[in-house]
C-alpha cells in the first residue's frame, strides 16, 4: 500500500451511504480515516469504539469481521493484516454493502 494514497483511498470509499471509514491499530491509534462533514461521531470516538468493540468480542476467538446494528446505522469493522483494523459506519448503508466496501479493503 503506498502511504500517500492512503487518504484518497479512504476518501474513494464514503459513497452509498458510507458516511465514515478509519484504519487503525488494533488498540485503536488512527492510521488514517474520512468522514463526511458534519458527522455525529469524531474519528477519534469512531477508532476507540471500534477497537474496544473488537477487542471484546475477538478476545480466544478467530474473528475476522463483525457487523453491528445500531439504532441510527451499521458499523463494520475487520482486520487489515496483523495488528490492524479497517472500520466503516453509515447511517444509510445496506449492511451487505459496508462489508463488501471493508472486504475489499482489507
Amino acid at each position: 500500500l503506498d502511504a500517500r494514497r492512503l487518504p484518497e483511498i479512504l476518501q474513494n470509499n464514503l459513497t452509498d451511504g458510507v458516511d465514515g471509514i478509519c484504519l487503525m491499530t488494533d488498540s485503536g491509534s488512527i492510521i488514517g480515516s474520512a468522514m463526511v462533514k458534519n458527522t455525529k461521531v469524531t474519528e477519534s470516538g469512531f477508532a476507540a469504539i471500534s477497537s474496544s468493540i473488537w477487542g471484546n468480542y475477538s478476545e480466544g476467538c478467530d474473528l475476522r469481521f463483525q457487523l453491528i446494528k445500531f439504532e441510527h446505522g451499521y458499523l463494520g469493522i475487520t482486520t487489515a493484516g496483523k495488528g490492524y483494523l479497517i472500520s466503516a459506519f453509515g447511517e444509510n448503508v445496506p449492511p451487505g454493502l459496508l462489508k463488501g466496501r471493508l472486504e475489499v479493503l482489507r
